[in-house]
């Protein structure tokens, strides 16, 4: 029982430190402005898929 619970604990650690360097990465591309607005990638991914709005 204390083995999965250590598993459990390491996996959740794991996501964690991911998550971290996923908002990390995020920062860094705002902090050199290379971000889009919401309106520009939703229209990038609908024309990528041929999604339209209807």
């Amino acid at each position: 029982m204390q083995a999965l619970a250590k598993q459990e604990t390491d996996e959740i650690q794991k996501a964690r430190e991911e998550l971290f360097r996923e908002l990390d990465k995020g920062i860094r591309d705002m902090e050199r402005g290379d971000v889009i607005s919401c309106d520009e990638a939703v229209r990038q991914i609908r024309e990528k898929y041929g999604l339209f709005h209807v």
